[in-house]
């Protein structure tokens, strides 16, 4: 495994696209101060998942950025790829080349690509564990810490060495399994306090599912009570209801009687009237007759007898016609009360 690659764009004072090839043998890059040979070792410490940025000479992400010059405007984004060759298997991949890439805006959102995908720092830190090139390892060395490395104490020197040897990664591993058994722990005493405060509810709970329990038994039984009753009442308003519509039945017919004999007895009272009139105009008739005989009486002594005869059949058939007009009269007044 070693460094193949790395394409820098934005990255400090590499405001141009940027791309360095290493091939085996090559073991140092050479220049006067200032030409950016530290910008190199921080581009790399960088993509690697760097997040001190006293460590990589800064104060801030912005410094990072390309800040721009007199003959150059500053650039709104940092880009740093890292490409690894992987033929001989050290990084936990199914790739023969890894390319690890970093990038930054000035609005302070960044991210992390793994050979172009979208992925965590965490993923990134997990990759490179134990293979003596991560973030803070022996392999990655800068300028003035040659002495603190020859200086450190058996803490510090425990730590290359683990990472020279491949334990970093274990280590991580364990401290991480570590501490999600100590969650999984206070989750599980968070589990039996609950459980315990459970158990102390359970009897009450008991209880009231038994009277919850006693209650839609006896809510049951009410509603079937009160559906039985609904349904006696239903039948007894079904039953009135047959009565009633017979006697509507009944009286509907009874009233078509009376309408037939009010109709009878109307015609009835109708001809009568009609008789009562011609009555009348006979007995006017009668009346003029009487008065022309009395006329001739006063006028005609000679003729007294015809007269008295006709005068006596005249009150005969004015007799008559009172008795028609009293029996027409009698027939009238009892039409009224057969109509009323």
């Amino acid at each position: 495994m070693y460094l193949k690659r790395l394409e820098l764009h934005g990255f400090k004072t590499f405001a141009d696209r940027t791309e360095l090839e290493f091939t085996p043998g090559i073991t140092a890059i050479v220049g006067p101060n200032g030409s950016g040979k530290s910008n190199v070792f921080d581009a790399i410490r960088w993509a690697l998942g760097e997040t001190g940025y006293k460590t990589l000479r800064s104060g801030r992400m912005d410094d990072v950025i390309f800040a721009g010059s007199e003959a150059r405007r500053a650039m709104g984004m940092g880009e740093v790829s890292l490409t690894i060759n992987n033929d001989s298997g050290a990084l936990p991949v199914d790739y023969t080349e890894v390319t690890v890439t970093r990038r930054a805006n000035r609005g302070g959102e960044g991210e992390y690509l793994l050979n172009m995908v979208p992925c965590r720092l965490r993923d990134i830190q997990m990759l490179f564990l134990g293979t003596g090139l991560g973030g803070r390892s022996y392999s990655l060395i800068g300028q003035g810490q040659v002495d603190s490395v020859l200086n450190a104490g058996p803490e510090e020197r425990r730590g290359l060495l683990e990472e020279a040897a491949g334990l970093a990664r274990y280590k991580r591993r364990r401290r991480e399994a570590e501490r999600r058994l100590a969650h999984a722990a206070a989750n599980l005493l968070r589990v039996q306090d609950i459980l315990a405060e459970l158990a102390a509810r359970a009897e009450s709970l008991r209880a009231q599912a038994e009277a919850a329990e006693q209650h839609q038994r006896y809510t049951r039984e009410i509603r079937d009570l009160e559906l039985a009753l609904q349904v006696d009442e239903a039948r007894r308003i079904l039953a009135s209801l047959r009565r009633i519509v017979t006697q509507t039945e009944a009286i509907q017919q009874q009233v078509q009687t009376l309408a037939a004999q009010g109709a009878e007895a109307g015609q009835q009272i109708d001809q009568g009237r009609h008789r009562a009139a011609e009555v009348a105009r006979e007995r006017e008739e009668a009346q003029r007759v009487l008065l022309q005989l009395t006329e001739e009486l006063s006028g005609r002594e000679s003729s007294l007898q015809v007269l008295s005869e006709r005068l006596r059949a005249a009150d005969s058939q004015r007799e008559r016609l009172a008795a028609d007009a009293e029996r027409l009269e009698a027939q009238l007044a009892q039409a009224d009360e057969q109509l009323s």
